[in-house]
């Protein structure tokens, strides 16, 4: 289907410019939807103009035409009517941003910004795409994801992190809410248990009073005020055994409200806490702690 052809289809229903050109999305590099669906709806409006026929204008929605002014043709409509796709949604990306700012008690440097679209916003979209086709258009997710993205950017100063965020903020459009999703907290450490009668992992049962995994998590979640904890050991040792050599570990610390710890903090309070003949730490990526357990 040539451009034009499916820009009328398109412009039959009130659109806005981010609707418009989203559906050109995969056409001309370095545009943002809004600015492509402004090149679309000029473009139409100067073939309207050219054409010069009053009864052809029975195809479109005038009041997409609004702000535009014609050679040729006078339109009726004074006001431009709501977006039958988005509902105007992209009028009111600072309401979603201002939710997102209001969220001060989780601690985060990287984002991520994901979409739950209502029902009829999915119905709509796919209604369109069955009438003009899909082969340049985004979905309507992806725009509202980037746009709410880059804003949220710009107030926070914050870094959106499509990999590996601290957390993911869910765009609840139905609820109108704002979830937030706390990603793990990952620590790498390693251990020598140069005791007996300790076990690696805590027992559910309440036999043990104590653990591995106990000694170390302990000040970490009180540091993070996480909401719970999992200890990944690679291997295990027997309750009643001895681990001289150094066993890697890693302990997940799960929605994590305080990210930024003082490494070298913990390992003094594990000195402080316990019986450690030595800790060794490193603030560096790999490995961010070396605890030794006595």
């Amino acid at each position: 289907m040539e451009i034009l052809k499916k820009a009328y289809k398109i412009l039959n229903q009130p659109v806005c410019d981010h609707c418009l050109g989203r559906q050109f999305a995969q056409l001309l590099h370095g545009y943002s939807n809004e600015e492509r669906g402004k090149i679309i709806r000029k473009a139409v409006a100067m073939s309207i103009d050219k054409e010069m026929d009053v009864t052809d204008m029975s195809r479109f929605d005038v009041s997409n035409f609004v702000n535009l002014k014609f050679h040729n043709l006078e339109l009726a409509a004074k006001k431009k009517k709501k977006c039958f796709l988005c509902f105007d949604f992209f009028k009111n990306l600072d309401i979603w941003v201002d939710k997102i700012a209001k969220i001060k008690k989780i601690q985060f440097k990287t984002f991520l910004i994901g979409t739950r679209l209502s029902f009829d916003l999915i119905r709509r979209e796919e209604d369109l795409w069955e009438g003009v086709g899909i082969e340049y258009c985004e979905p309507l997710k992806a725009e509202i994801n980037r746009e709410i993205g880059k804003l949220v950017e710009k107030r926070l100063k914050l870094r959106c992190d499509l990999k590996n965020p601290d957390i993911n903020f869910i765009i609840d459009i139905p609820s109108k809410k704002i979830i937030a999703e706390v990603n793990p907290l990952f620590i790498y450490g390693e251990y020598q248990k140069l005791v007996r009668g300790i076990p690696q992992t805590k027992w559910p049962s309440g036999k043990y009073k104590t653990s591995v995994e106990q000694i170390i998590a302990r000040p970490f979640m009180l540091a993070t005020r996480g909401k719970n904890h999992k200890f990944h050991g690679l291997g295990r040792e027997d309750i009643d055994a001895r681990c001289l050599a150094w066993r890697p570990f890693v302990l997940e610390i799960i929605e994590p409200k305080n990210r930024q710890i003082d490494l070298k903090k913990m390992a003094k309070r594990l000195t402080d806490e316990l019986p450690v003949k030595r800790i060794c730490y490193d603030i560096t990526d790999k490995p961010p702690a070396t605890i030794e357990i006595v």
